[in-house]
Formats: C-alpha cells, structure tokens, sequence
C-alpha cells in the first residue's frame, strides 16, 4: 500500500490539501485478513464505508481503522 507523506507535524493527520491516504479493495482485504468477495459484500450490505471512483471502490484509510475499532470485542 502506498501512502502519501504528510507535511503535517500531527502523526495520523491527513496529508496536505487535506486528502487522506485510500486503499483499494484489495489492499482492504489484505489489511482485514478477508476476501475480496467478503469487502464487497460489507460493502454492498451497507455495512462498510467507501468511496465510489467511478465504477471502482476505494477506502479511506482512516475509515477503515475506524470500523474495525468499533467491532474491537463485539
């Protein structure tokens, strides 16, 4: 996964212009330890934030963290 460097002094801030790194489906799912298949039916399901590209599907990073926090011990 790349990640853009931020110019911010803050560890975690989003990178300058305010953009912050997005994943894709594949990097998701590596990140989670599930499939591809699995992503996008969370997806599907409304159960997983994303971002429509086009026809693609991609994942700020910081939503992701924040997702899998709030399952933490559920």
């Amino acid at each position: 996964m790349s990640q853009v460097m931020s110019s911010s002094p803050h560890p975690g801030a989003p990178a300058s212009g305010g953009l912050e790194p997005m994943m894709t489906l594949k990097e998701v799912a590596s990140f989670l330890n599930v499939s591809e298949r699995t992503v996008r039916r969370l997806v599907v399901s409304g159960h997983f934030p994303c971002v429509h590209v086009g026809a693609q599907l991609r994942f700020i990073r910081s939503d992701v963290l924040r997702w899998v926090s709030a399952r933490k011990g559920a």
